[in-house]
């Protein structure tokens, strides 16, 4: 039980969602994609930035029966409970990281550009709880 108290007594630590391109026509691009959000994911990882990265915490797109807009739908509902977003990779060429955007926007979340930024908005959203 005393590791249940402290676990407990954690504070709260907010939450990035990581947005970056995932879908393509082609399997080879979906690779690059993945490959490419799995690398800012483990950067986050790596600079202690807790984050839900929809690539590397769901099947990829092609891989199962759901649909985009199934995969749009679960996403922004995370998206909801994140303090954050971050946009990575070839963002503003993607119309999922573009509708992300919008929806983090008209939340009113802080939005980093780079993995760089969102350790700084991290340690501020940290120190400002």
């Amino acid at each position: 039980m005393d590791q249940l108290q402290a676990d407990l007594a954690l504070p709260r630590l907010p939450m990035a969602y990581l947005s970056a391109p995932m879908s393509a026509p082609d399997a080879l691009t979906r690779i690059f994609h993945y490959l490419a959000a799995k690398r800012a994911s483990h950067e986050l990882w790596e600079a202690e930035v807790l984050h839900y990265c929809p690539h590397t915490n769901s099947p990829a797109i092609g891989s199962s029966d759901v649909g985009y807009e199934s995969w749009m739908a679960m996403d922004l509902k995370v998206l909801r409970r994140c303090d954050f977003i971050v946009m990575a990779g070839n963002w503003n060429e993607s119309p999922g990281c573009r509708r992300e955007l919008a929806m983090a926007m008209h939340l009113g979340l802080p939005v980093a550009y780079s993995v760089e930024a969102a350790v700084a908005l991290y340690q501020e959203l940290r120190q400002a709880a």
